[in-house]
């Protein structure tokens, strides 16, 4: 627990949850692993929903330099989104083909995996340098701040919605869920990766968890929210976990990271300790629990009942 950092202002010891308006109590405070200054306050609701005080003015800075570089080439693209191919097998197992939509999607290593194996893709993303390189490779990509808002003004609907990581960086992603869940088709699927506020990782290193990236993640919201938000909008839970591929590497990348961390001057100790004490820490987790650093997240759109059923249900409710 660090409840204020030198030289920062105090931080409030609690807040309203900005999506149930719950009391909620500050976790600790945050600083930019990139080296920018400030501090980022985070509050804690007693649902389990972590999120940012107070949003920087100058956000937009602490993306400088973004996440991975822009591919200058539709052949680096390529190369670089065959690493990444793993995280549409689900998908595909599920919805083998149709009309996909990935929001927040940065240089689309997802979507562009999804248009070679044959969806017709489309993206919601801020970045203009991104949205420039996908509509390259002939991917419909649209920008915009506000994917709740572009969702709700659009009539198109989809048969995959899909955030890989990105939730976490919306300032409502509440709304940006119901959005989805409307313009998804009968037995459409939404898709959620993000990184998990119930993890073991989180407990231990608080500040210090790599994937709180302060202060672009803004909301980490608790499976159980996102599911529940998810069944309100007609959706049901197909699958949830936090053992995934893409789970296990966001908990590995977080691990190496703290080693670096606590012994950067001492890099044969850095070693040891990533391969032994950390390995012995990642083992610690419950069996069966859900507390891996990352969870995916499946749930599929209602279908309509079938006329007879329906017909037969409203027989049942008028003998009743």
């Amino acid at each position: 627990m660090n409840p204020a950092l030198s030289g920062a202002a105090p931080a409030p010891p609690r807040l309203p949850d900005p999506y149930t308006g719950e009391p909620s109590e500050l976790a600790f405070v945050a600083r930019d692993n990139r080296g920018l200054p400030g501090a980022f306050p985070y509050y804690r609701s007693p649902r389990g929903h972590l999120f940012i005080g107070t949003v920087p003015d100058n956000l937009g800075d602490h993306y400088a330099g973004g996440y991975q570089a822009i591919p200058a080439t539709e052949a680096e693209l390529a190369t670089m989104a065959e690493g990444d191919a793993y995280r549409l097998d689900p998908v595909r197992a599920l919805v083998p083909e149709g009309d996909f939509l990935e929001i927040g999607s940065w240089i689309g290593l997802v979507a562009y995996s999804a248009k070679r194996a044959g969806y017709r893709v489309h993206v919601l993303e801020r970045e203009q340098r991104c949205i420039d390189l996908l509509q390259g490779v002939g991917i419909n990509a649209m920008r915009t701040d506000d994917p709740a808002q572009a969702l709700t003004e659009s009539d198109r609907t989809y048969d995959v919605i899909g955030m890989w990581h990105s939730i976490e960086h919306l300032p409502r992603p509440w709304a940006v869920i119901e959005a989805a869940a409307r313009r998804l088709r009968p037995g459409g699927l939404l898709v959620i990766a993000a990184p998990n506020p119930e993890s073991l990782q989180l407990k231990l290193l608080q500040e210090h968890w790599l994937h709180l990236d302060a202060p672009r993640h803004l909301h980490f919201l608790p499976a159980a929210m996102v599911e529940e938000i998810g069944a309100t909008n007609g959706l049901t839970l197909v699958e949830r976990t936090t053992d995934d591929i893409l789970a296990r590497i966001v908990e590995r990348d977080a691990w190496n990271h703290e080693a670096f961390r606590q012994v950067r001057f001492l890099p044969i100790v850095s070693r040891i300790w990533r391969r032994v004490a950390f390995g012995h820490l990642s083992r610690k987790r419950r069996p069966g629990g859900f507390d891996g650093a990352g969870y995916t997240i499946m749930m599929r759109k209602d279908k309509p009942a079938h006329k007879a059923d329906r017909i037969e249900t409203l027989r049942a409710m008028a003998k009743d």
